[in-house]
Formats: structure tokens, C-alpha cells, sequence
């Protein structure tokens, strides 16, 4: 039987689709390919200073690399995302077919937000090349040419903080690493957790505050064993701490401070104000701070003493803790708190257990949270004071939330009803000593989200973000998100 005219014309179409669909699929149909990137030694460190030692930071495990495959015709976008590679060459596969190819590092840290460097395809010489054909089997993009991205101090691209130089240099005006100067109201973000090993001079003076934003990210910074010195702001007025002063519009959030500061050396008609986050806040924010300094103030005539903060003048502190011990010694009269010294600002949701020393001076003020609030501004609510003891103070100005207040801007106040040292007279939540809280209260969640109103706290470390800072963790205390 011959075939008929109509049985060739359909065979003649077959075979022409057929044809058709190879060519339109030249790089193989239904196979993935696999490619070699080479990023090349100088991605690792691209430009930190003439001086610093090749691959101190960032090495490539502290950066994210997002490699961008758009196909230069019809095609699926395709991303790779690798963290902390092992070397300067990345593997991976894709879908045969033509592609520009372009590079984004970020470091790891923050989330991944913050741009380190960007590029783009490159020869063996250097020369762009503008696409890359993968074919099926294996494929080298031979290499991808990075630049690094210089930091402006915008909120997009804040100063990296990631040592000693670094930290010092935060608000100085100087240039530790490339052009632009470090200024008070710049953008900063801490990289890695940094240890004092030198004497430390505290930031921006009283007369030149901290007008910016100091990004802790959940690292940490070890003020040393007694490493921070004192800024002398004329007369005889000495000031300690992370900072010296900040102001209105600047924040410090997402911190961690370990350590100790002693400054009880001053004397001789001295005013003193030492915290471990800032020696005064007159104005700006204190956010997601936890401390573990123990702080060491006296003075020949007045000290503030505060475990985040020794004066808070219209300063916001908010979701911070102490666990430090916090001491004022005499001669001279002391106002001394487990979260602030003196404060005309506003504290709220706090809570602290370090103990607390006080001169026995007459008119010393001194609390579990704070040791005196002003009536200018003064606002202090939804504080926990866990304090096991306050040792010494004036009785009548000594309480176990605050030693005295000028102020009715109060409620929402707890305390340990097992503290010792404090004569309690005021056993309810705008008092100085805070509505009793037993070890059974303060050892369960739901007491903290209905009684003491912290509603937001978190039932997991997962759950927890700078937004929602509180989870309930270990020892059965709500915790930062990043402890």
C-alpha cells in the first residue's frame, strides 16, 4: 500500500515542529546546567584601610552573596544565594540559556540589609561582558569584577562598626576607612561584638551630642575591666560611659554592654553622671538595651548614677534591662537607679535585678529603677524592679522602683516583695515601691502580658524582633531578642 499524499504532508510537518523545537532550545532541552563562578581573591576584602591586615574583616563568612541570573531573552529569573562561602569559587545550576549575570554582597549580619559591594561580569582581562551563554554540562563564568560600595551614613548604608578604631571614630568627624567623614548625625551599625583593651574616652561631649543612630544589631560591647575614662565639660563636671551625650533625633537600639566602669577615684566638689549607654540623654531615644555593667560613681557634692543611663533629661529609655550592680559612693550626695539616675525623661518598659549601693548622705535618692524622677517631663511606667537588695540611701528617699519623685506621670510599677534594705511604704503601682510581686508572679508569662501590661512579649526567641523585642526565655524572665 502507498501512503497517500495527506500521510506525507503530515509527516512533513512532524519533522518541521521537530526542527523547529531544536532549534528554539539550541542549549539543551530539559537539563539543568551546572556553572562555575570564580569571585576572585580581592571580593574578600575590597577597600577597609591601607593599613588593616588582609581579611580582617569582612572575610567571606561575614558576607551573603546574591548572584542574579536575568535571561536575555524569554526565561526565568533566577537567584543564588550563598552564605559565607568557603572560598572564592561558587557552584551552582540553572537553566541552559543566555543571561546577564550581576553580584550583590551583603553582610550576614542585620538580615542581610546592608550592601557591601556589587558587581558584574568580567573577562580574563577585565574587559565587561555584557551576557553569558550556558549551555548544557559545565559552564565557568570565568570572573565577576566586585566594587565595593563606600558608606555614606545614610539609614540605607550606615558606617560599619567592627572594632576599636571603628567604634571610637563613631561622631568624631574622622575617616577610619574610606571618604566620608564620620559625623554626630550619621547613621552607624555595629558588625562585630568589640572588647575595650585601651582606655576609653566616651562619645560626642555635652557641647557636641550624638545627634544620630547607633545600631547595636545584637552584638555586643565589652567596656573592659575600668577602661572608660571620664570627659571633663568645664568646672568640675566629669561624665562616663558608652557615650557622653546624646540628643533629640538620636537613638541608641539592639545593644549589648558587658563590663565595668569605676570612676569613684573623682572627688573634691565634682559633679559626676556615669551609665553604662550614656552618661546624659538630654533628649533622643535609649531602645533594646541590655546591661551587664557594674557602674562605680562618687562625687564631692552630687553623683547620677544609672545603669543605662546617669541623666536622662528628656531622653525616652524604653524596653532596656540592668543586671549590673550599680554603686554611689559618697562624699557627696547620690542619685542612683538600676535603669537611670536622675530622670525628667520618660522610662517605660524596664526592668532590672542588679543590686544597688548607696551613699548614706543625706537627701541620696535611690531605687530599684531610678533614683529620683523630676516634675519636668518625668514619666515612669511599666517598670519590673527584681532588685534582691538596696544597700545604704536616705530611708526617706529610698524606695524599691524610685527613691523620690516631683512627678504623678507613674503607674504600672512592680517590685520584688522580698527585697531587702528598703523600708516599704508605698506598696502600690504609683508608688515609690511599686505593687508586690512574689516569685510566682514574676516567674510566669501570663502575670507579665496581663498584670504588669506587657502585652507584646513573645513565647519564643524565634517570634522575638526589634519591633517586638520581649520573648519569655531563661530563668523565666522576658528577654531581648538577641540574648
Amino acid at each position: 500500500m502507498k501512503p497517500s499524499i495527506k500521510t506525507f504532508s503530515l509527516l512533513f510537518v512532524t519533522c518541521f515542529l521537530l526542527l523547529l523545537g531544536t532549534c528554539a532550545n539550541p542549549f539543551g532541552e530539559g537539563e539543568r546546567a551546572t556553572f562555575t563562578i570564580n569571585l576572585g581573591g580581592g571580593t574578600e576584602r575590597l577597600a577597609w584601610g591601607p593599613n588593616d591586615p588582609p581579611g580582617s574583616f569582612p572575610t567571606f563568612n561575614d558576607l551573603r552573596f546574591e548572584i542574579a541570573f536575568t535571561p536575555a531573552a524569554a526565561g526565568t529569573y533566577e537567584k543564588i544565594t550563598v552564605d559565607g562561602p568557603s572560598s572564592s569559587v561558587i557552584q551552582g545550576d540553572i537553566d541552559p540559556g543566555e543571561y546577564t549575570v550581576t553580584l550583590d554582597i551583603y553582610f550576614r549580619d542585620g538580615g542581610g540589609i546592608y550592601l557591601y559591594a556589587n558587581g558584574s561580569l568580567v573577562d580574563d582581562i577585565g574587559n565587561p561582558i555584557t551576557h553569558v551563554t550556558i549551555v548544557s554540562g559545565s559552564n565557568t563564568v570565568v570572573h565577576i569584577k566586585a566594587t565595593q560600595v563606600i558608606d555614606d551614613g545614610s539609614s540605607t548604608n550606615p558606617f560599619k562598626v567592627y572594632d576599636e578604631t571603628t567604634l571610637q571614630a563613631v561622631g568624631s568627624g574622622g575617616m577610619p576607612y574610606g571618604t566620608n567623614p564620620w559625623g554626630r548625625a550619621h547613621h552607624y551599625v555595629l558588625m562585630k561584638d568589640v572588647t575595650l583593651t585601651v582606655p576609653w574616652t566616651p562619645l560626642c561631649t555635652g557641647t557636641s551630642p550624638f545627634l544620630g543612630i547607633f545600631d547595636g544589631n545584637g552584638k555586643t560591647i565589652n567596656l573592659g575591666s575600668d577602661k572608660v575614662t571620664t570627659n571633663a565639660s568645664g568646672g568640675n563636671f566629669f561624665y562616663a560611659g558608652l557615650f557622653d551625650a546624646i540628643y533629640i533625633g538620636s537613638m541608641v537600639k539592639n545593644l549589648r554592654l558587658e563590663g565595668s566602669i569605676d570612676v569613684s577615684s573623682l572627688g573634691g566638689g565634682d559633679y559626676v553622671n556615669v551609665g553604662a549607654v550614656a552618661a546624659q540623654a538630654n533628649g533622643g531615644s535609649i531602645m533594646n538595651v541590655y546591661s551587664n555593667v557594674n557602674i562605680t560613681a562618687a562625687s564631692g557634692y552630687l553623683s547620677y548614677a544609672g545603669g543605662i543611663v546617669g541623666d536622662n533629661n528628656g531622653g525616652n529609655v524604653l524596653n532596656c534591662r540592668n543586671e549590673g550592680t550599680i554603686t554611689g559612693n559618697g562624699p557627696g550626695r547620690g542619685v542612683v537607679g538600676g535603669i537611670v539616675g536622675q530622670n525628667s525623661g520618660t522610662v517605660t518598659f524596664c526592668w532590672g535585678d542588679g543590686n544597688i549601693i548607696a551613699p548614706t548622705v543625706t537627701n541620696t535618692d535611690t531605687g530599684g529603677i531610678a533614683g529620683i524622677i523630676r516634675s519636668s517631663g518625668g514619666t515612669l511606667t511599666n517598670c519590673v524592679a527584681l532588685n534582691n537588695t538596696i544597700t545604704g540611701g536616705f530611708t526617706s528617699y529610698t524606695g524599691r522602683v524610685f527613691g523620690r519623685t516631683q512627678t504623678t506621670t507613674i503607674d504600672f510599677n512592680f517590685a520584688n516583695d522580698a527585697m531587702s534594705g528598703v523600708t516599704v511604704t508605698e506598696d502600690y503601682q504609683t508608688g515609690k515601691d511599686g505593687e508586690d510581686a512574689n516569685t510566682t508572679q514574676a516567674n510566669n508569662m501570663t502575670w507579665w502580658t496581663t498584670t504588669a501590661g506587657w502585652t507584646s512579649i513573645q513565647a519564643n526567641k524565634s517570634a522575638a524582633s526589634e519591633s517586638n523585642p520581649w520573648y519569655w526565655g531563661a530563668g523565666n524572665r522576658p528577654r531581648l531578642w538577641f540574648e
